[in-house]
């Protein structure tokens, strides 16, 4: 009997089987000579995910696989680690019976994927890029780039809610380019570098270039970006989300872009896909991009494979999960955005 087993819990009739399982992921099951066994349809109860779990030492879970909890585990002696290629690790391990099972997760390849993505939309912003450019047609070029509206990420003071591997990717590409500051809003990070520091939201909204939020989707985050903290923008400031939709209060956030006093740069959004007469895409000063910062999902069940072989192998992980930090992440539960990604 093949002892290198795991049991795939993405069902082949989710909707993104296939984004998931990979030709990638077939090549590295068989260069790491795991046997991996499928789910074929997605079980109805909680006793139907029970018994396709059972018997299994590792699982490599998504965003479809069940929370872990006493009724998905029930009779299950086996499970010792699960492997989460995509998706909240709140949402999978938040509620664990037992204190043996591990779990480790890609989120290290998202949070490089998404962190990319903030420094080249930092550039963007920051250089008021709407402003000269000409996208697709739609809008003349303005050759005048002497403008004093145009900045550089050097000099500038930049602004982070929320510290985790995103944030901590983003900072250390930032800081090559020199910004002036960057200051972080964190029960996670203490900072007393000459550059990274931490400060309260107030003066991290009140003083920054560009704000970005990555910030845990918790019930007490949500909407908490409201008309109180988009006041304390400075003209021509930028406020970036690439963390959750629902951080920001839209109804305040729709009311506060007509005056044109800040850009706003988002990858997420309250209802996902955003629908084409969504009010946010009439104003000039937003750039949207549809919830694509972290889409390497190729590579997430492959990694998470090397992460059971390492389990198998006795080596120690490379991606395990704090599991005392779960209570403080994202809960993709808490997201009403519609499909998830």
């Amino acid at each position: 009997m093949n002892k290198r087993r795991v049991i795939l819990a993405i069902p082949r009739d989710f909707h993104r089987f296939n984004d998931l399982w990979t030709e990638e992921a077939v090549k590295k099951a068989v260069e790491l000579e795991i046997e991996v066994n499928f789910i074929d349809k997605t079980p109805k109860t909680k006793k139907e995910w029970a018994d396709v779990l059972t018997g299994y030492e590792v699982l490599i879970s998504s965003w479809c696989t069940p929370v872990l909890d006493a009724e998905v585990l029930a009779d299950n002696s086996t499970l010792r680690l699960a492997a989460h290629a995509a998706g909240s690790v709140a949402d999978l391990a938040g509620a664990l019976p037992r204190n043996d099972i591990r779990i480790s997760s890609a989120n290290e390849l998202m949070s490089t994927a998404v962190a990319e993505w903030c420094t080249a939309m930092s550039w963007t912003g920051l250089s008021n890029m709407l402003k000269y450019s000409n996208f697709g047609g739609r809008t003349p070029m303005n050759w005048n780039k002497q403008s004093k509206d145009f900045r550089y990420i050097r000099n500038s003071k930049i602004g982070i809610w929320g510290y985790g591997s995103i944030s901590a990717n983003y900072i250390k590409r930032l800081l090559p380019f020199e910004p002036a500051s960057i200051m972080v809003n964190s029960r996670h990070g203490s900072f007393q570098d000459k550059i990274v520091k931490n400060a309260s939201l107030e003066e991290i909204f009140s003083t920054a270039d560009l704000i970005v939020l990555l910030a845990a989707l918790t019930d007490e985050n949500i909407g908490r970006i409201n008309k109180d903290y988009l006041k304390l923008m400075r003209p021509g400031a930028v406020l970036m989300n690439p963390g959750r939709g629902r951080l920001v209060d839209e109804k305040d956030l729709l009311e506060a872009l007509p005056n044109g006093k800040f850009t706003f740069i988002s990858d997420t959004f309250h209802r996902e896909p955003l629908p084409d007469n969504d009010l946010l895409q009439s104003f000039p000063n937003v750039i949207l991009t549809p919830h694509c910062a972290g889409s390497n999902t190729s590579c997430y069940v492959p990694v998470m494979l090397e992460e059971a072989s390492r389990f198998f192998d006795g080596t120690p992980l490379r991606y395990e999960v704090d599991l005392s930090r779960i209570a403080t992440m994202t809960k993709n539960s808490l997201n009403s955005a519609g499909k998830s990604s």
